[in-house]
């Protein structure tokens, strides 16, 4: 999947929504950190119809340490 900046819609603590694409969607933050409404974010996966989430931060750090 390719990776896409959102906006959360709903703080997510650690479940929420994002709004992607003119929908709303739910989703979870990955680390299960709270995400205040009005951040952006990474999503990297699609669970069902929840999308995994990450701070930019985040995923650059796990990034790093795979390479």
């Amino acid at each position: 999947m390719q990776r896409l900046t959102v906006i959360i819609r709903s703080t997510l603590d650690p479940k929420g929504t994002v709004y992607l694409v003119g929908e709303l969607w739910s989703a979870e933050s990955e680390f299960g950190e709270i995400v205040e409404d009005g951040e952006s974010v990474v999503a990297a996966e699609l669970d069902g119809v929840t999308f995994k989430v990450f701070r930019k931060s985040s995923l650059d750090a796990i990034e790093r340490s795979i390479t």
